[in-house]
């Protein structure tokens, strides 16, 4: 028997091993998840059943020896580890069984999504009729051989028998979210029902998953179905069946499992400026996981700039680079000790890592282009400065003429600093790394709240009036974020009251974390772009004070005024009205760089609409009673859905912004 109690699922946590500070990024590990959903023996009446077993177990067959065929190529991005296979299957009587049956003689590990506890799943299998004598057996004996071969992740949902289509359908679902290929065991014929086989194939075929179709009467002949081509196919009524599997069915299967894996896609047709646009994000991908955690951040001008603009002080900015699993550990808890829930220490151990690179890369580089920017607009108007000094000063001969070439030099050092800077800065992408970095963060920030109610197939949509961007999905942090979403797969969890309020704790830390962030984003931003559009204005007001100032001699050389003043006076007026204007456009250039203005009021909607996530969170806890209303999977996956969406379309449009502000050199 498996262990069903929230206590020993919260225990098997508890002992998994810390994983260890990588030197670079981890790659994700190669996995590939194959599902099932198949008729059960009522509707396998024309089956034969040495030969559907035959059928499945070549078809897991091949799959693992195209995976490791593949993981054994040179160049691949995957970790060294030996790749990962994953049956995932409900067990239920029938196909199921059988395609279990074969995947675990193949070296899979199987992940059993139930619709109900496993107590109550169970009563599906007893022995009503003698030709259904031994099926608990059968299932209780396919988990054990799964715990004592590759690996068992049993997963139980907590549907009711009052909605058993309802339930059904949300097993049904997990699979489909846990799938890389799905099988089908379907004799082509309608539905009977709600969650059923076609009602999950079909789904499928929206999801985009690609679909093995094996008839469910002998000889068993099989094919691939696409959602583009077969759709409307299979619209039409009446029996259907799949043609026979010839070598090139085998060749295609081969191809489309390699088409998940790989990337950029080898299939289809793409043109070839599509082509070298994805294998530009892969040698992008490639310096991703080539990167080093550095020693110093010199790059400590920005922040020491924003707080003094922001806030009114001089902070003390750290330069040595502390271990980046370290400096999130606090708020990545993994220990059970911290009293963070079993569930999330599991998930921030699998994800910590990921996200701990990807976030502290994105601030390093974020640091690196905000203080090129902000050192760039300074020294140039320092530069004016230098350049107007000698003459205001008199530093013409001796003592006077060596301070004006070290003028001149300076000058020239500053706007020969300021081109290096911008070649550099263009040389390391700090811009691009860090949009790519941010947004690959927030992937793994929204596959932590999605992984423990059984993940999510969240698309990272774009409207169409932004698709000059570029299509998010075809980037390599998205393929990076599903690499790392097969591999990690689901926890061993029991869905209930107990296990849902553990979870809505987890997910309001998350959503306080991210009011707390945004919160003091927009206060501090709204508080830079004002100071800073103040200051811009106040030395106009002073340009225009000293131009009058300069002004006066001339109005009394016209007899209209008695106003006069020495020319060293007049050589620092001169100064003052270059100067004070050059630094006036420096700070209105740093202004319109940072999109401070934009920045303040997108923080401040998003701090409005996740504070109202957290109150919704509060009220569904405040209402739920374990006896009278407990917490149920579908009410929470309602609020979270949105919530996971919320924050994958914020960070795309913040990386639409910045796209737009690449660090340019301004006359």
């Amino acid at each position: 028997m498996t262990q069903t109690g929230n206590e020993a699922r919260a225990g098997s946590f508890s002992v998994a091993p810390a994983i260890p500070t990588a030197p670079s990024p981890p790659p994700a590990r190669l996995a590939f998840r194959v599902g099932i959903v198949g008729h059960r023996p009522n509707r396998l009446q024309d089956a034969d059943t040495a030969v559907l077993s035959q059928t499945l177990g070549r078809i897991l067959a091949t799959v693992r020896e195209t995976v490791v065929s593949f993981h054994g190529e040179p160049g691949h991005p995957y970790a060294q580890d030996p790749p990962v296979l994953r049956a995932v299957s409900p067990l239920a009587e029938g196909a199921d069984r059988i395609f279990t049956d074969e995947a675990l003689r193949c070296g899979y590990e199987l992940c059993c999504p139930m619709p109900f506890p496993q107590a109550e799943y169970e009563k599906d299998f007893t022995a009503t009729d003698p030709a259904a004598a031994g099926s608990l057996d059968a299932f209780q004996g396919l988990l054990e051989r799964a715990r004592q071969g590759s690996g068992l992740v049993a997963f139980e949902l907590d549907g009711t028998r009052d909605d058993e289509g309802g339930a059904y359908g949300a097993a049904g679902r997990v699979v489909l979210i846990q799938s890389d290929l799905l099988v089908a065991v379907w004799d082509g014929g309608e539905a009977q029902g709600a969650g059923g086989t076609e009602e999950t194939l079909r789904e499928a075929l929206r999801y985009r998953i690609p679909v093995v179709w094996i008839d469910a009467s002998q000889p068993h002949p099989w094919r691939i179905l696409h959602p583009d081509d077969d759709l409307k196919g299979l619209s039409h009524g009446g029996r259907r069946r799949p043609e026979a599997a010839t070598a090139a069915s085998w060749e295609e299967l081969r191809q489309v499992v390699r088409e998940v894996v790989a990337w950029p896609p080898s299939g289809g047709d793409p043109q070839a400026a599509e082509i070298e646009r994805m294998r530009d994000q892969m040698k992008h991908h490639a310096s991703y996981l080539r990167e080093r955690k550095p020693r110093w951040n010199p790059a400590f001008l920005w922040k020491l700039f924003r707080d003094l603009v922001g806030s009114g002080r001089v902070t003390f900015q750290l330069v040595k680079v502390p271990g980046f699993e370290q400096s999130i550990a606090d708020k990545w808890p993994t220990d059970p000790a911290s009293g963070v829930p079993g569930v999330a220490g599991w998930v921030n151990r699998r994800l910590r890592p990921h996200y701990a690179w990807s976030d502290k890369l994105a601030d390093l580089n974020a640091d690196s282009y905000r203080s090129t920017f902000v050192l760039a607009y300074l020294a140039a108007a320092l530069a004016v400065l230098l350049a107007l000094l000698p003459g205001a000063a008199g530093w013409h001969d001796g003592v006077g003429e060596r301070r004006r070439v070290l003028c001149i030099a300076l000058e020239f050092a500053l706007v020969a600093g300021i081109l290096v800077a911008f070649f550099w800065a263009r040389h390391r992408r700090w811009h691009a790394r860090w949009m790519d970095c941010r947004m690959l963060a927030e992937m793994f920030r929204q596959m932590r709240f999605q992984i423990p109610l059984g993940g999510a197939r969240s698309r990272t949509r774009l409207p169409a009036h932004l698709s000059a961007y570029g299509d998010p999905s075809l980037t390599w942090m998205s393929w990076h974020k599903l690499a790392v979403e097969r591999e990690i797969g689901l926890p061993s969890a029991r869905i209930d009251h107990g296990y849902l309020a553990q979870y809505l704790d987890y997910l309001e830390s998350v959503v306080e974390e991210q009011l707390g962030f945004h919160g003091a984003n927009w206060r501090r931003s709204e508080r830079i772009e004002r100071n800073l559009h103040r200051s811009v204005m106040f030395l106009f007001a002073l340009t225009l004070l000293c131009i009058g100032m300069h002004l006066a001699p001339s109005l009394a050389f016209l007899g209209l005024g008695e106003v006069g003043h020495s020319g060293r006076l007049d050589g620092w007026l001169t100064v003052a009205c270059a100067f004070l204007p050059a630094l006036g456009g420096a700070l209105a250039g740093i202004n319109e760089q940072g999109e401070f203005a934009r920045l303040s009021k997108r923080s401040r909607a998003m701090h409005e609409r996740l504070g109202e996530v957290a109150q919704e969170i509060r009220a569904l806890r405040a209402a739920a009673d374990p006896a009278t209303n407990p917490l149920k999977l579908g009410r929470v996956a309602q609020l979270v859905a949105p919530t996971a969406q919320l924050m994958v379309d914020e960070v795309l449009d913040w990386r639409v912004i910045f796209r737009d502000r690449p660090l340019v050199l301004h006359p």
